[in-house]
């Protein structure tokens, strides 16, 4: 072949290499479970992804029930918003730490002067490789990097669901401790009514020749009740703002409390299904698993540091040279790659006793949160169906009494106080079994809802 023709075809050599090595720029070595960790992502962040002026949560009526409030704070929570978008950066990380070739391609031209008599292209050379400061991995290492950052990127989407579950948490806590409230404030009015309308008794009475003690004693009474209202609406104010914060509300947006004591979640499932359901679900320990999942992977890599690095490239020299090599990175390093294996194995075994110690210690609070569940749901049998019957009977006796004469001001005020107590005390007990109930739900990764149907499905397929 002529001259020309070297040159034509040492050019065309170049480019298709130049070419070959921006294809090779996009190839991804991705590990497998990435699309399906892409999907859940995709699935779970549908709210997120338009800007925040686009988005339309919806209207919240004057006194949400606790699943429209929860659907809203799902909606517009910050926190769970930032969490969803941590998960989504995280997994986009699979495609900086899998990507091969992780070098740069780099182009080299040289042009020498000399007197002889020679060709433009004679005295050129161009040369096509990689980057000599960032040498080119075996895919072995880039695929075991791949699946340290999926692994990463699992942990971060469990961490996510626990946002959730924690965010759960805590709006259906302040829910209804916001309902108990509101209802101890209207049994507070009451109270107070009622001490009003004994003080003034007493100072009918005292006007007939009853004891002045009889009178400061009510009046006591009085102010102390008077107080507990204005304590009660204070709270019932806080736990508003709070409410509207975790709805991703401006605090002093309208939110009235229910105007009657909300029913008690059910909880169709038995205890024993519960504890052998237990904590297996729990988002927190599945961050940790795969978490531990990526260490392992990790010492993988640090194990695949005894292979070398390779640095390919061609040199095109006019129509005299032309040369293909590479250079092969041997490591000398072996002190630290010994240092590095030993590393990963003592941070995996960190990591696995971590999580059979967490795993202990949520199974743990699992256990003794169902047992104060079901205390809370004692306390509410016996002051509903026990303790209440029995004041509002002692009541009736008492007014009876005094009104013969054999009962003093005081005690008729503590009998007639009675049945208001036990019902805020009632209110209180519910509050806490909800509570309990929801920090059920975060341990166990599971909604009651979910557990109930999941729990008739199983007895009618045990039919």
């Amino acid at each position: 072949p002529t001259g020309i023709s070297r040159a034509a075809l040492a050019a065309g050599s170049c480019l298709l290499i130049t070419v070959a090595g921006f294809a090779l720029s996009g190839c991804v070595l991705t590990p497998r479970g990435t699309a399906a960790e892409r999907e859940r992502l995709a699935e779970a962040g549908a709210a997120w992804e338009p800007p925040p002026e686009e988005r339309k949560l919806p209207e919240l009526p004057a006194s949400p029930d606790w699943p429209e409030l929860l659907r809203h704070a799902f909606l517009a929570n910050g926190d769970l918003e930032a969490a969803y978008f941590e998960w989504k950066a995280s997994l986009a990380t699979i495609d900086v730490e899998a990507g091969w070739p992780n070098s740069n391609v780099m182009l080299g031209y040289d042009y020498m002067f000399s007197p002889g008599q020679m060709k433009a292209w004679d005295r050129s050379t161009v040369r096509v490789g990689f980057d000599f400061m960032q040498n080119v991995s075996l895919p072995p290492k880039v695929v075991v990097q791949g699946r340290i950052a999926l692994e990463q990127a699992r942990a971060a989407g469990q961490r996510f669901e626990s946002a959730k579950f924690a965010l759960q948490r805590q709006v259906l806590e302040e829910w209804f401790e916001f309902a108990a409230t509101a209802e101890r404030l209207r049994l507070a009015r009451e109270d107070a009514d009622l001490t009003s309308a004994l003080a003034g008794a007493a100072t009918a009475r005292l006007e007939a020749g009853a004891a002045q003690r009889t009178l400061v004693e009510a009046d006591m009474v009085r102010i102390a009740a008077d107080d507990e209202v204005r304590r009660l609406e204070a709270d019932v104010a806080a736990r508003r703002a709070r409410l509207n914060a975790l709805a991703g509300r401006a605090a002093d947006a309208p939110l009235d409390p229910p105007a009657t004591l909300p029913p008690l979640r059910p909880l169709a499932a038995s205890d024993d299904v519960l504890l052998a359901m237990a904590v297996d679900a729990n988002p927190e320990l599945a961050a940790l698993a795969s978490e531990v999942a990526g260490r392992d992977d990790a010492l993988d890599w640090a194990r695949l540091q005894y292979l070398p690095d390779i640095n390919p490239f061609v040199v095109f020299s006019g129509n005299s040279v032309q040369a293909v090599g590479t250079m092969i990175s041997l490591s000398t390093q072996l002190p630290q790659i010994w240092g590095r294996i030993d590393q990963a194995k003592a941070m995996l075994r960190a990591g696995q006793a971590e999580l059979e110690q967490r795993h202990r210690d949520r199974a743990a609070d699992f256990v003794a949160t169902l047992l104060l569940l079901r205390d809370s749901e004692r306390q509410i049998e016996l002051l509903e169906r026990q303790l209440l019957p029995a004041a509002e009977a002692a009541t009736g006796a008492g007014r009876v009494q005094y009104e013969g004469g054999t009962l003093e001001l005081a005690d008729l005020i503590g009998a007639e106080r009675a049945p208001l107590r036990v019902r805020a005390l009632a209110a209180e007990a519910r509050a806490l079994r909800e509570a309990r109930l929801a920090t059920l739900e975060e341990l166990a990764g599971v909604d009651v809802e979910t557990l109930a149907a999941a729990t008739t499905a199983s007895t009618e397929v045990g039919r």
